[in-house]
């Protein structure tokens, strides 16, 4: 962890003015994250304004901002000194609020995504870690490497961030069970977690779901049974859906005026057997689309503006020609 490194060029900085943005509809883990790196952050520089920024958070984070009395700002109404990226690498990821962005202000990336082409050009510090499984295990890696103590509200939210990303385990390493115990022993209280963690899906989502499977398509690639759908919300969730009802790999579109969405989920199994990274088959959608895309090998989506269907058939080329080459 290049701990070291980042406080010497923070620094070096001097900064007054800190925005900590995440990406747009930010989840528990950006959340989290960023709020635990405020915390470092104060303690690193106790003069400055640090303002966290999220343009949405979805319907999780409210309940969990609210638990935490977190300040989340949906824009950015200041003029930064630096610019920290939280669980993103690029600036597509933070929708509107990179129309705010002053120029020529220093640009820190901190995440466990796969790191994107642009992540080299916009910033000027990065510590991207893809074998995390959540920016709340890299925060508390980097509260790790200082002398600084972590209070019980700080390991709390770590533990629900990670908790969050690895879907309760699910996606785990040993090096996450280790920093798990250390949060808790440093106070952080695992059912509180869990149960902050706790939604009830609401009508909404229900009726995305289901609209997702009246329109969806099954195709037959090799030996795996690929899904795709479109919504016009609730895209990951739908993912989610088709994989749950026995889909090796699943992509669904979500069309708004201004915007496309496309989210890709793929079972453990069609990733170690295929060797398909969804991250990478999304990097490519999102130039189709005319944004961007990445994410995890079985977790991924793409941003756009344009052609959700010709970013749909381009996922499917990839995988058709991919698997071909097992064959």
């Amino acid at each position: 962890m290049k701990t070291q490194e980042l406080i010497k060029f923070l620094n070096s900085l001097s900064p007054r003015k800190i925005a900590i943005i995440g990406h747009k509809n930010a989840d528990p883990d950006a959340i989290c994250s960023m709020y635990a790196l405020s915390y470092f952050l104060k303690n690193l520089h106790k003069d400055a304004e640090i303002s966290i920024i999220a343009e949405n958070v979805n319907k999780v984070s409210e309940k969990i901002i609210s638990e935490l009395n977190l300040t989340v700002e949906s824009t950015l109404t200041f003029k930064p000194e630096i610019i920290i990226l939280v669980d993103a690498n690029n600036l597509v990821q933070i929708g509107k609020i990179k129309e705010h962005l002053p120029s020529n202000t220093p640009i820190i990336v901190i995440d466990h995504h796969i790191s994107h082409p642009e992540t080299d050009k916009i910033s000027q510090f990065k510590i991207i870690d893809e074998k995390a499984t959540s920016s709340s295990e890299i925060i508390y890696k980097i509260l790790r490497d200082t002398t600084l103590k972590i209070e019980p509200k700080i390991a709390l939210s770590l533990l629900i961030g990670i908790l969050y990303d690895t879907r309760r385990f699910t996606i785990i390493s040993n090096e996450t069970f280790s920093i798990v115990l250390n949060l808790l022993k440093a106070g952080a209280n695992y059912e509180k977690a869990l149960d902050l963690l706790r939604t009830t899906m609401d009508r909404s989502e229900k009726l995305a779901r289901l609209k997702a499977a009246q329109r969806a398509t099954i195709h037959k690639i090799g030996d795996w049974i690929i899904v795709t759908s479109h919504v016009s919300a609730y895209e990951a969730s739908a993912c989610r859906a088709f994989i749950d009802l026995g889909a090796d790999a699943a992509f669904v579109a979500a069309e708004k005026e201004d915007e496309i969405r496309i989210s890709a989920r793929a079972t453990q199994e069609f990733f170690e057997k295929t060797g398909i990274n969804l991250a990478k088959v999304m990097e490519k959608v999102g130039h189709v689309i005319g944004g961007v895309g990445g994410g995890h090998p079985t977790a991924a989506g793409a941003n756009g503006t344009k052609n959700a269907q010709e970013g749909i058939k381009e996922a499917l080329k990839i995988l058709e020609k991919e698997i071909a080459k097992l064959s």
